[in-house]
């Protein structure tokens, strides 16, 4: 009995239908048919593996490229097409087709800025002249540069580099260096960007920007590093003086006062008040009257800021020697007359 219930199919929608479809293609046995115990045979199911394969390996074919890239699409290794991103595509899976993206932005680099990276060139009077270049380029032609460069394995900004250092040295070689120190830096740098786009669009690269930071005469540096090196060396002896001097006026006066402490210390002990008042005319007769007896260490006493100062205004020179050795010869007297002191 079913108690005046009515039993009624629920309506599958769409969705559902999908759902079932599926379900039997894997497998699934119908409810009408849950007593049935036949298997589903290796021959259905190995063919539902090689679909699946099949379909994986089409997926292959599927390709994006980002933005500010480009994709190259080789046919059996033959460059077919040229995708630039943002791009969604399909083609023929691996390893029918396959795909190489190059990154197509703009990128920057220096020529001859670091000490390790300097850059000489030569000019037309056989003069030495130093550069500083600041370059810009990107990839306009990715084809060109994946045939003529990107399979090499070389770096990108170190051949760029050395092509642009060849055009600049081809184009100072025929100019004196008056007219190249003169000359407007801008139209230089113009001259040389057109020299080097020539030899650079056999590779598929662009140079956006080329300017001159820095063009200088570098015999004239090398001089005044010269000038600057044998002021250090003057220098370093004076300041290497002053220390000897410095250590043997420490020495001298403290080998005074521990013989002096030594010496007075019994005949304190007896007569204090006798030996208080010779110390005191001591001290007043050590006051020096018309100049110090104490050496100038003045170099000892600076900065190391003030020391290089004095170094490139080349103040080291004899005169300043010579009073270092009336500076001993003070401080020669005035050991003297405390030991004369001290005999008394």
């Amino acid at each position: 009995m079913n108690h005046g219930k009515i039993d009624k199919e629920k309506a599958q929608t769409t969705l559902d239908k999908w759902n079932n479809a599926i379900a039997r293609v894997l497998g699934k046995r119908d409810k009408k048919r849950i007593d049935d115990k036949k298997p589903t045979s290796d021959g259905k199911f190995g063919l539902i593996v090689i679909g699946m394969v099949i379909f994986l390996w089409l997926l292959t074919g599927i390709y994006y490229i980002p933005q500010n890239m480009s994709g190259i699409i080789m046919h059996n290794g033959i460059v077919t097409n040229v995708k630039s991103g943002i791009a969604i595509g399909i083609d023929y899976p691996y390893p029918f087709s396959d795909l190489a993206v190059i990154d197509t932005a703009s990128d920057s680099f220096s020529i001859g800025k670091t000490e390790n990276d300097k850059f000489v060139i030569i000019s037309k009077d056989n003069k030495s002249l130093q550069m500083i270049v600041e370059l810009a380029y990107r990839i306009s032609d990715p084809a060109r540069y994946f045939v003529s460069h990107y399979q090499e394995n070389a770096d990108l900004k170190q051949a760029i580099k050395g092509q642009v250092q060849s055009s600049i040295q081809a184009y100072t070689v025929n100019i004196n260096s008056n007219e190249l120190l003169s000359a407007s830096s801008i139209v230089t740098a113009n001259d040389i960007r057109k020299n080097s786009e020539s030899d650079l669009s056999n590779f598929g690269i662009t140079i956006e920007k080329l300017a001159i930071i820095k063009l200088s005469n570098l015999d004239k540096l090398e001089q005044k590093n010269t000038t600057t090196n044998l002021n250090a060396t003057n220098s370093i002896n004076i300041i290497i003086k002053q220390a000897l001097q410095y250590k043997s006026y420490i020495e001298s006066d403290v080998k005074l006062e521990v013989e002096e402490f030594n010496a007075l210390l019994p005949q304190y002990k007896s007569n204090p008040n006798t030996i208080a008042q010779l110390m005191y005319y001591k001290m007043l007769s050590s006051v020096p009257q018309a100049e110090s007896a104490t050496p100038d260490f003045s170099l000892l006493q600076g900065s190391l800021s003030e020391f290089k100062q004095k170094i490139d205004m080349g103040v080291f020179d004899k005169n300043q020697s010579s009073t270092q050795d009336s500076d001993v010869r003070r401080l020669d007297r005035s050991v003297d007359r405390q030991r004369e002191f001290k005999g008394r």
